[in-house]
């Protein structure tokens, strides 16, 4: 499981090279942790870019889960 206070390299990579400018956990789906990526404006209010883009990091690498297929997945409430 995820320390939740810390965000990969690997998303904070990925999240530099989309343009964006914050990430953070959200779930443990399965053996892979789901971290969701934004962009924050300087008054701290996220700005609307898309349906959400989605990190979901494990031992083997990570995956980008973007657009309708963000809404396919079955995220824990209790996260």
């Amino acid at each position: 499981m995820a320390n939740k206070n810390t965000i990969p390299p690997e998303v904070i990579r990925y999240q530099n090279e989309q343009g964006f400018n914050h990430s953070e956990y959200i779930a443990t789906i399965g053996d892979e942790d789901v971290y969701s990526i934004s962009l924050i404006d300087d008054d701290g209010f996220c700005i609307p870019t898309r349906l959400p883009t989605l990190i979901l990091v494990s031992e083997n690498g990570f995956r980008v889960v973007e657009s309708e297929e963000t809404l396919e997945l079955k995220i824990p409430d209790d996260e």
